[in-house]
């Protein structure tokens, strides 16, 4: 807040909120996703499928019948920090949230030995897009 002394700020500071997203909440059908590894023998934990092994894959399919119905959720071997539902989506078009982007799972796109760890698959433009769009 700067030297300023308590008082003497115009607004009182935003109040903030700590959220906690389980883990697991649908699992990622690797398949569908387009998923490929370099060494597939590496993988070590079938649950999480964790284990030194580059991947890529052209987008995010959930298993059928794996997603919990959580509106936020890390899903199992996507390679993305969280999902949201669609009905997440419209609660934030219709409150017009800030500061984060809604990519269409089927669009994003990940490569661990690419010079863009993920990129936005566009139909209308075959031309891959890193999160700044170049």
């Amino acid at each position: 807040m700067g030297s300023l002394k308590s008082g003497q700020f115009p607004n009182p500071p935003p109040s903030y909120h700590l959220i906690h997203v389980p883990w697991g909440g649908a699992n990622q059908d690797d398949i569908a996703s387009g998923l490929k590894r370099e060494l597939p023998e590496k993988v070590k934990c079938t649950y999480c499928r964790s284990g030194f092994s580059w991947k890529k894959q052209d987008r995010i399919v959930i298993e059928e019948n794996s997603w919990d119905g959580s509106d936020i959720f890390k899903p199992r071997n996507a390679p993305v920090q969280f999902m949201v539902s669609e009905r997440f989506k419209h609660i934030a078009d219709k409150y017009e949230f800030k500061n984060f982007w809604l990519i269409p799972a089927e669009n994003y796109g990940y490569d661990e030995r690419g010079t863009e760890l993920w990129y936005v698959n566009d139909p209308g433009n075959p031309r891959k897009k890193n999160c700044y769009g170049k």
